[in-house]
């Protein structure tokens, strides 16, 4: 199944059955061969974004297999700013999040002119599991084995939405729904965060990296390197 803006469907019952993922602070991994046959031997930065618990959604997806077809599939490759954002609710218990974005830098994308704005969509966001029909009983107090309280963002294998006022190098293509402007090629495949001092960073836990290496391949095999590094390669594939 390819994930679209409008195919995230977390079910009441099962949101409650699943384990809540706190808010984590920056931290080092190393990753190595036995992670990933393409990643070296490295120590990379983990930075999590979510400032909420996560709900994990799983789902196959269509993704590529190298940084050279994720290029050849974009339409626009470029280093953008994420402004505001909005959470659009696609269902009773489904959310997209639009990001409206700055172009600062681009390495394709015909007509595409450094300090464009431009609306970036998503699978998941913030969601209130409380606004579910059906899911009083379960947030009350007197039930506490399925009690959930407050916000939670829905992510796909542990991948959280851009976040506001951050930066990240991205592999955009056009969405079928003009409303939605681009959406991230291979649905997480296609962007990482760039941190302080111009450094790739992993907003995923890399121990998806080894479950899902297809998915993050981006991540793997930048994250801990610097933004220079991943120009470098873009370039060489004009």
């Amino acid at each position: 199944m390819n994930y679209k803006m409008n195919t995230i469907q977390v079910v009441a019952t099962a949101l409650l059955a699943m384990v809540l993922t706190g808010c984590q602070t920056s931290s080092e991994h190393t990753l190595g061969a036995e992670s990933s046959r393409n990643v070296e031997q490295r120590s990379i930065v983990y930075e999590p974004e979510n400032t909420y618990p996560i709900v994990n959604n799983h789902g196959n997806m269509m993704t590529y297999p190298d940084l050279k077809t994720m290029y050849e599939k974009a339409d626009l490759v470029a280093v953008v700013q994420v402004n505001d954002q909005t959470t659009i609710k696609l269902g009773e218990t489904s959310v997209g999040t639009r990001s409206n974005a700055v172009l600062k830098e681009i390495y394709k994308g015909e007509g595409s002119a450094r300090g464009t704005s431009i609306v970036i969509s998503e699978d998941g966001g913030i969601f209130d599991p409380s606004q579910v029909k059906g899911n009083e009983t379960r947030i009350d107090p007197n039930h506490p084995p399925t009690e959930i309280k407050g916000l939670v963002e829905i992510a796909l294998d542990g991948s959280t939405v851009m976040k506001s006022n951050q930066q990240y190098f991205v592999f955009l293509r056009k969405s079928g729904n003009p409303e939605n402007g681009y959406n991230v090629v291979g649905v997480v495949q296609g962007k990482i965060k760039i941190s302080e001092g111009e450094q790739l960073v992993a907003t995923v836990d890399p121990k998806e990296f080894k479950e899902h290496p297809a998915k993050f391949i981006l991540q793997s095999q930048f994250a801990g390197k610097s933004k220079q590094e991943l120009v470098k390669k873009v370039k060489e594939m004009k």
